[in-house]
């Protein structure tokens, strides 16, 4: 109430209070009247002019905290009944704990009236009955109580997480002193609510909740840090369970929609409906999901072999393990063409899929032979193949100087044979065009020389009849290049003297393509001016 009005109410009080068997009953908070008297009435704070109409006062007791807490878990189970009794009593027990953990933790210091219960009990009617399949209750119990009572924190997070599914969704960036800066922002936010030696122990309970916070540096001046290790794989576990730092979900949690350039968690889901039942749709999905650009440019197939990494592939059918193997033969070229490239020029969804593959291999007792065939001699992604041919012939001693031990070996001297006369049989099967549109060209004539018996000779004796062709002659010294990143020219492309001479003699090429650069068509002259410049940045590089 406004000064004045208070005024006129005790006045009245006062002046009509006097009356037989009539007892009124005030309800104020005494510091609050006081000052509210004192403005009405000119009078000085010191003043006890309420005691002149007060005969007997009674001090409302504070609500005990457990008390809230147990009003606040009423109402959680009034408002989500079916997602309580799931779980708690569900296979998963971790949802349960996490509802407890933060109604018991946060509870404790964010309810200390029942307004606030009411207030927090309203906040999670809007923003968890919204969007109940897409979240974690207990992290959404956990965010709404931290913004009733600190605003400050609360923006923090929200910060944070948007950075996560920045750094996730679009490949983004963020170097190390930013890093530090804003794990520093949130030491300082959280040292105004505990004592000095409290905020360590805070911090790391935080982190059960918020990924990558973790102490760096040296053991003399180690610092609170964030943003470590943040990557899909890393975050599987978020994801899989919807939480709060999921970069899937996070955007749900306070905005009441899916992050604009996630991944749809539910194509994971029909991609392994479809492992189990159609194999050639499985791959058409993959594919599709191929030429789709995030809102960010970010491939969607980037995203999803990350994602796919991530999830625990053990769970699937030995069937479906086996399947999609066969999906990531067929598909990670188109991925690539479609994807970033990262750090040396490196294709990040090549390699993910690699380290896939291998966790599919250490799961199966023995991968058949009909596998290895289907893979390997039909598969559309020879430039992908190309990387676990050359892996494995390097591993068994048959191309370079040292072998690994035998008990490291992945495959037996037996399946590397029907994988490498596979692999040979995929390529002798498709025309050079062909050959030259897949991911890594140069990557597909190493893995092909150094598997086979005299394979340099074997290569370019295959090459020698297509070559005549002098676009084509053309096309292949532009899939020989290399990937270059300098601070001062950005991404160029050299023709290096030794890749080139591994298959032609490197002056009669070059002399050939300036022939062609002065006396060729539109096209050709195009083309040579490409190699040409990539002949000149090699011997700058």
């Amino acid at each position: 109430m406004e000064p004045k009005d208070v005024g006129e109410v005790v006045r009245l009080v006062r002046a009509v209070g006097d009356f037989p068997n009539v007892v009124y009953v005030l309800s104020y908070a005494r510091d609050i009247l006081t000052k509210n008297l004192a403005k009405a009435f000119s009078l000085s704070e010191e003043d006890r002019y309420i005691d002149k109409i007060v005969q007997v006062t009674f001090r409302v007791p504070q609500p005990e905290s457990f008390a809230l807490r147990r009003l606040f878990r009423a109402g959680v189970e009034e408002l989500f009944p079916d997602y309580l009794n799931k779980a708690t009593t569900g296979t998963d027990i971790s949802a349960g704990e996490r509802i407890n953990s933060a109604i018991d933790g946060q509870g404790g210091t964010s309810l200390r009236t029942p307004r606030d219960v009411k207030r927090a009990l309203n906040a999670l009617r809007l923003y968890a009955g919204a969007s109940l399949d897409n979240i974690d209750l207990g992290d959404m119990i956990w965010l709404q109580l931290i913004r009733l009572r600190n605003e400050e924190l609360y923006s923090w997070v929200e910060n944070y997480m948007t950075l996560i599914g920045s750094l996730v969704n679009e490949n983004g960036r963020i170097n190390s002193e930013n890093k530090l800066q804003i794990a520093a922002e949130l030491v300082e936010i959280i040292r105004k609510e505990k004592k000095v030696e409290d905020v360590d122990l805070a911090l790391y309970r935080f982190g059960l909740t918020i990924p990558g916070l973790d102490k760096t540096g040296n053991m003399n001046d180690r610092k609170w840090n964030c943003l470590q290790g943040i990557s899909v794989g890393n975050l599987s576990k978020f994801i899989d369970s919807k939480r709060l730092g999921s970069p899937s979900h996070y955007r749900y949690y306070f905005a009441l929609s899916k992050p604009l350039n996630a991944l749809n968690e539910d194509a994971l889901r029909d991609f392994f409906t479809l492992l189990e039942t159609n194999l050639v749709a499985a791959i058409k999905f993959a594919n599709d999901l191929c030429g789709q650009a995030s809102q960010a440019g970010v491939s969607k197939a980037d995203l999803f072999f990350q994602r796919l990494e991530g999830a625990a592939l053990n769970s699937l059918s030995p069937e479906s393990q086996v399947n999609l193997m066969v999906v990531l033969a067929n598909t990670l070229d188109e991925a690539a063409r479609e994807g970033t490239r990262g750090e040396w020029g490196r294709m990040g969804v090549l390699e993910t899929g690699q380290r896939i593959f291998y966790t599919l291999l250490e799961n199966t007792e023995k991968i058949s032979n009909e596998t290895l065939e289907a893979m390997f001699a039909t598969g559309e992604s020879i430039g992908w193949l190309s990387q676990i041919v050359r892996r494995e012939t390097f591993a068994q001693g048959r191309y370079g100087k040292q072998a690994d031990p035998e008990q490291l070996w992945r495959f037996t001297r037996e399946e590397v044979d029907i994988i490498i006369s596979s692999y040979v049989e995929n390529i002798h099967a498709r025309p050079i065009q062909d050959v030259l549109k897949a991911t890594n060209f140069s990557n597909i004539l190493y893995a092909w020389a150094q598997a086979v018996p005299d394979g340099y000779t074997v290569v370019r004796n295959w090459l020698a009849t297509p070559v005549q062709n002098d676009e084509t002659f053309l096309d292949v010294l532009l899939g020989l290049r290399g990937w270059t990143n300098s601070s001062n020219r950005g991404v160029y492309y050299p023709l290096k003297r030794e890749n080139v001479e591994l298959f032609f003699n490197h002056d009669e090429a070059y002399e050939r393509v300036l022939e062609l650069e002065q006396s060729s068509g539109k096209e050709i002259a195009k083309k040579s001016r490409l190699v040409i410049q990539a002949f000149n940045d090699a011997k700058d590089d």
